[in-house]
């Protein structure tokens, strides 16, 4: 989930701040937010935030910007899957505080739900929060600044809550001080691939370093009939590549 804040912008796009440019922004509307989320979903590219790990010519994006420079970062493959708007108000604190995850995967705002602990605010600027399902590569940050573009005002990130990495959600996580007794997802689970189920023969004969016939795009998980891991493969050009294969339960 993301906490957009308008009529501030930051050189990090976040609330690390400072706040180096201003706008008011006290007359955005829901609506004015809503009409600008499609064209986010059509993306297929986005230019990095400055401040990232991204490297030209040897030198880091984060490097180069905390020396007052900039380098000239090229746009990234990006993809935004679902953007869903779950409020907008004049201030962060206003917004909704505990969250839980819906039947689909989604995060929405529930009285009951689970709170986060946020990054101080910059100031009481208009906020919206989101819930975005996107590509692995995709900077949040950079949608921040790119929302506030389309409504002509800066912009940045004033919150951020990952609910999910791949397979893994964060209603299945664990605190550390808990982490001996909580339940394991498996490897299998904790995979960010689609999983491919294998008969006992399929299975055993993969074990053994045969390829089968490829029934999966991409990269996959392929479990035996009892979900435990078998192997990692990779569809190329048509043939079945093993990454890697386990012997025993996994």
């Amino acid at each position: 989930m993301a906490w957009v804040s308008f009529g501030a912008g930051t050189p990090t796009l976040d609330a690390e701040g400072p706040v180096t440019e201003t706008a008011d922004a006290s007359h955005i509307l829901r609506r004015d937010i809503e009409a600008a989320l499609p064209h986010f979903l059509d993306l297929s590219e986005q230019l990095p935030p400055q401040y990232s790990a991204i490297k030209r010519g040897g030198v880091k994006g984060y490097e180069a910007a905390r020396r007052g420079e900039a380098l000239e970062l090229p746009p990234r493959p990006a993809a935004y899957r679902r953007i869903n708007l779950l409020g907008f108000s004049a201030t962060r604190g206003q917004l909704p505080q505990h969250f839980a995850p819906a039947e689909d995967g989604s995060w929405q705002a529930s009285e009951t739900g689970q709170g986060f602990e946020l990054p101080p605010t910059l100031g009481d600027f208009p906020t919206a929060l989101f819930y975005l399902s996107v590509q692995a590569g995709t900077y949040i940050r950079s949608f921040a600044r790119d929302l506030g573009a389309a409504l002509n005002l800066p912009a940045h990130l004033s919150g951020l809550v990952r609910t999910r990495a791949g397979r893994a959600g964060l209603e299945q996580a664990a605190a550390l001080t808990d982490i001996t007794n909580a339940p394991s997802l498996g490897l299998a689970g904790a995979l960010p691939y689609p999983l491919v189920e294998l008969t006992d023969e399929e299975a055993s004969r993969i074990r053994q370093g045969q390829r089968l016939s490829v029934t999966f795009e991409a990269r996959a998980g392929l479990v035996d009939k009892r979900g435990n891991l078998v192997a990692v493969a990779e569809n190329v050009n048509g043939k079945m590549k093993l990454l890697r294969v386990w012997q025993g339960e996994s």
